[in-house]
């Protein structure tokens, strides 16, 4: 996924996984026992500090996940891999995909939130140099005051009616289609439950992998630059949701830059 100058990917088996973009969100598939991990590239001119998050969870310190929770700083131009949950300066326990009950955020009694994988990026506070106090003189003479023109008063008008805001639906839409509209307003927060309800899957703890890292200080911007959400589930769930795995392919007729090599310029008729 790529927003302004960053971009943040899940990789399985080293490719980025498939996204699929459905009603204002983007949607990975996920298989139980598969390893993955999260690049994150930095476009820009200037370092950043990229937020991951997992299930809720800073993948860091495994504390629920916030603007202010730590990350990972990515020079200008520059990208990175982050391989497994950090355990410590040198080494990392690997991302997986596993059942809700065997996810790491469920172990540690945090997976109010599964399903769900985040970065938030933030660029860094640049202080602006102090100068001296600098003392400006001028010669330019003192403006005169304006006086605007006096205009005659508007008379005022009463009205003979009353006009009650609360109406305002009332007068364009039929009894029935409020009603229309309302349960349709109603069946889709019972379906947005309901996929909240159904994650088929988490991340789990894995194994421990070698990934030095050291820590630098870094004053982040108060708000995020970007923020990025991926929503990831089964095959079975993403299928529930409406998205289409197989879409037709159209092929079109495109122009060619070279459909002929050889020959001069003809004179036009």
């Amino acid at each position: 996924m790529i927003k302004s100058n960053y971009e943040f990917e899940v990789l399985v088996h080293g490719s980025s996984a498939k996204e699929y973009y459905h009603r204002g969100s983007f949607y990975i598939e996920g298989k139980e026992g598969t390893n993955f991990s999260l690049r994150l590239r930095n476009n820009s001119s200037q370092r950043v500090l990229f937020v991951p998050t997992i299930d809720g969870i800073s993948v860091l310190n495994a504390k629920e996940g916030s603007f202010k929770s730590r990350g990972y700083i990515v020079d200008s131009h520059s990208s990175t891999t982050i391989e497994g949950w950090r355990t410590s300066d040198d080494k990392v326990a690997q991302f997986f995909f596993s059942s809700p009950k065997q996810s790491y955020a469920k172990r540690i009694n945090k997976g109010g939130n599964l399903g769900v994988i985040g970065c938030a990026v933030f660029k860094e506070k640049r202080h602006e140099p102090v100068y001296p106090p600098v003392t400006i003189i001028n010669n330019f003479p003192e403006p005169k005051p304006y006086n605007p023109p006096m205009w005659p008063a508007w008379p005022s008008i009463t009205p003979n009616h009353t006009f009650d805001p609360v109406n305002v639906y009332s007068l364009n839409c039929s009894a029935g289609a409020q009603a229309n509209a309302l349960n349709a307003m109603q069946a889709t927060n019972t379906n947005n439950n309901k996929v909240f309800a159904s994650a088929g899957l988490g991340t789990g703890f894995g194994e421990d992998k070698y990934s030095p890292t050291v820590t630098v200080d870094f004053e982040r911007e108060n708000h995020p630059d970007e923020v990025f959400n991926i929503y990831y589930n089964t095959r079975e769930n993403l299928a529930s949701l409406g998205i289409e795995f197989k879409k037709p392919v159209y092929v079109s007729k495109t122009p060619k830059a070279f459909p002929k090599e050889d020959g001069y310029c003809p004179r036009p008729n």
